[in-house]
């Protein structure tokens, strides 16, 4: 009987150390949107941002480097063409001074958006609608018919330009500190009609 009662407790023990190297794995991750509310009922070019841009840091395949996905910026444009009586239209975009992300303790590091693989830079305009060039998503939009016209399309976004906290370069995503980098990414659209007795 004894012997019966020890191997009862040998069982025992032995489940439960098994128990202990089965422990289950949680991971846990949170996602975020910026919201605003803007009403202008006189406004003539109205681009709404869709959504938020979020990048997630993934190791290569041999978990030595690594690097953040790309995304896409994606909005709407309306244009109110009403009473315009237009003979050309142009609607273009650049990048804002307001583009970088930061973590807790200052390392940042850049959204860099583009149009069709070709950076927006803040000082120049791209022209992404005209009469030869007509941006994807956004073919609807003449600027010449009397009326609201629509279209919805993004920029590519991916992050670069990486400093840590000293502001210091860094030259790879792998070495950037582990954190929550937050900021806002704006980029300036321009809407121009020109006119009959301008032509």
């Amino acid at each position: 009987m004894k012997n019966i009662a020890r191997i009862a407790v040998l069982t025992a023990l032995a489940l439960s150390t098994a128990s202990a190297f089965a422990a289950d794995t949680v991971a846990n991750d949170s996602a975020s949107w910026n919201v605003t509310a803007t009403k202008d009922s006189t406004a003539k070019l109205v681009v709404t941002p869709r959504g938020s841009i979020d990048f997630q840091y993934a190791k290569s395949t041999d978990g030595t480097t690594g690097n953040f996905n790309q995304a896409q910026a994606l909005f709407d444009v309306t244009v109110d063409n009403t009473g315009m009586s237009a003979t050309a239209f142009k609607l273009e975009s650049r990048a804002n001074a307001q583009k970088s992300v930061q973590d807790a303790n200052g390392a940042s590091m850049d959204v860099i958006l583009s149009a069709n693989g070709t950076p927006l830079e803040q000082d120049t305009w791209t022209v992404l609608n005209d009469e030869t060039n007509t941006f994807h998503g956004l073919e609807t939009i003449s600027g010449l018919s009397d009326g609201i016209e629509k279209g919805s399309s993004y920029f590519e976004a991916r992050l670069g330009n990486f400093t840590d906290a000293t502001g210091a370069t860094v030259t790879d995503a792998s070495l950037m500190p582990d954190g929550i980098y937050s900021g806002v990414v704006t980029a300036e659209f321009q809407a121009t009609w020109t006119a009959d007795d301008a032509a």
